[in-house]
């Protein structure tokens, strides 16, 4: 039995009769997702002997979170797309202005793959721009008023509105009014529009309370407290005739009479006119010509929907510019950022630009001026594999010590000096929209430092950390100090460097980079791999 982790299905030859997979989730170092289906394939695909079993087996592990049909959708796609993760790099751009000009450069990132994915998905975009356009012009036709300009109007509205949501009390008084009201109640509409029989109040969703009345002239008016300014309270009460019939024209011509000869209370009449005075803006919207338009309400939800998708095609034309070039474009922002730092200047690369395109690593830039700035010189080679573990190593862990105590003063002090000049960098990276280069992390320098000075394997490693994490760090270093011994600035600064990488690879280190390479069909012999990086690479 083998307990792996999925780097066992990355191509190492060690097939198996069956594959196990514990769980359908993986860890992509800021949560967990779901596995894709080439990933699910990649791994199943360990399972069956080539030449000696008939068919494989692979088993998922039941979990409470992961239903069946979700298991079994993923093991029978046959859909693998590919999605590019090409990004434009300091090292690369450094590397493309040393060796072609500037069309020939943009031509080649031009033909990416990973331009050609935005371009499709352009087409898309594009597509979906017309269709919500061709939406919003039927709604424009929709939303317009014969009788004056319906975006005034809806602007005089919208005034009322925002007025009533910053008078909460006024508000609330006006929905407890409306709540209070009872079929039957006669109530004084506004602006002396006579007077209504209340026929039903319902509660609708969100709280807001909808009421239907009939007039003196048997005509239905339906109105939400959105409608009121003022609490509206009843001025007398009429029985409605019987049988209760809201829709029935009977119905409505006998409540229209019960109206026209209902005793109005004189005081109540006062209170409710003096409750319901307009103000200025109230009396504007009364005036407004829209207002006695019978199409008012569509006219208006035509509107509003058509805002909705001004405010959609403007983000699709804003997602339609962000894919156009995309990849040039962020080419161009990774150059401006480089010519501002003084690593090119016209389309050359400067002292500090070369030394950036010798350096294969994510935080490139961020060495190359560490670099360029002397932050790792004058260090003796422990404490130069601390401080340069500070932008190889990444804490993952959740619960790891926030702030963990430097190996030696001098380690301490390189790493503020690293950690300044990665806080200018994110900022001039946030300001061109650009990814941000992670920040320096001193949780691996004093394993480093101690692993480098020659300590036990038992000394260094903690509960924390497993071998393997602790032997794929070192290699990462190691790597790093290589580089370091062929292009650092310094010549004390290179033969440290290469003294660092030699005194990491040792015990465990040195053990996990041997491989067996056969030499002959008479035998094999054993080599020792020169890769810091821990691949198999033969002398």
């Amino acid at each position: 039995m083998v307990f792996a982790t999925e780097t066992l299905a990355l191509g190492i030859n060690m097939p198996a009769r069956s594959v196990v997979i514990e769980k359908l989730t993986k860890y992509n170092g800021e949560t967990h997702e779901f596995l894709t289906a080439g990933q699910f394939t990649q791994l199943t695909g360990r399972a069956g002997r080539r030449g000696i079993d008939d068919e494989g087996h692979a088993l998922v592990l039941w979990s409470p979170f992961v239903p069946f049909d979700q298991v079994a959708e993923l093991a029978a796609s046959t859909s693998f797309p590919l999605t590019s993760s090409f990004r434009a790099t300091y090292n690369m751009a450094a590397n493309l202005i040393r060796r072609y000009d500037r069309d020939e450069a943009i031509e080649i990132l031009g033909l990416s793959f990973a331009q050609f994915q935005a371009d499709k998905a352009l087409v898309g975009l594009q597509r979906r721009l017309v269709d919500e356009r061709t939406r919003r012009d039927r709604l424009a036709e929709t939303a317009h008023c014969d009788r004056g300009d319906i975006e005034s109007y809806a602007a005089l509205r919208a005034r009322q509105d925002k007025t009533r949501r910053e008078l909460p009390d006024g508000r609330r008084a006006i929905e407890r009014a409306l709540s209070m009201l009872r079929p039957g109640d006669v109530i004084s509409l506004p602006d002396d529009g006579g007077h209504a029989a209340v026929i039903s109040i319902a509660h609708r969703a969100g709280g807001t309370i909808r009421i239907r009345a009939v007039t003196g002239e048997a005509d239905v008016i339906a109105a939400t407290s959105d409608d009121f300014v003022q609490p509206m309270h009843p001025v007398a009460f009429t029985e409605l005739p019987t049988p209760y019939a809201p829709t029935d024209p009977i119905f409505l011509r006998a409540t229209a009479e019960q109206v026209n000869a209902v005793h109005i209370n004189r005081d109540a009449r006062r209170r409710t006119h003096a409750s319901t005075s307009r103000s200025e803006l109230d009396r504007e919207i009364a005036a407004h010509p829209v207002n006695g338009c019978p199409n008012r309400a569509s006219h208006l939800g035509a509107l509003h929907e058509q805002h909705q998708l001004d405010r959609a095609v403007d983000q699709l034309r804003a997602r339609v510019a962000k894919r156009q070039g995309s990849v040039v474009r962020r080419f161009e922002a990774v150059l401006d950022l480089m010519t501002k730092w003084d690593m090119v200047e016209d389309w050359s690369l400067t002292r500090s630009g070369r030394l950036l395109g010798s350096l294969y690593h994510e935080c490139d830039l961020l060495i190359a001026e560490a670099l360029a700035q002397g932050c790792f010189d004058d260090l003796d080679e422990a404490e130069l594999a601390a401080a340069v573990s500070c932008v190889t190593f990444e804490e993952r862990r959740q619960d790891a010590p926030r702030h963990p105590r430097a190996p030696s003063r001098a380690v301490g002090t390189r790493y503020s000096q690293l950690a300044s000049i990665s806080e200018r960098l994110q900022g001039a990276e946030r300001s061109r929209g650009l990814p941000v280069t992670r920040a320096p992390d001193m949780g691996f320098a004093s394993t480093a430092y101690r692993w480098c000075a020659g300590r036990d394997l038992a000394e260094v490693l903690d509960d924390d950390m497993s071998a393997g994490d602790f032997v794929r760090n070192i290699k990462v270093l190691v790597d790093l100090l290589r580089q370091f011994a062929l292009v650092a600035p310094s010549a004390a600064t290179r033969a440290c460097g290469e003294r660092a990488a030699d005194a990491l690879v040792r015990g465990v280190i040195a053990t996990s980079s041997e491989v067996t390479v056969p030499t002959s069909s008479a035998g094999a012999t054993p080599h020792q791999s020169s890769g810091p990086n821990g691949s198999d690479q033969q002398p």
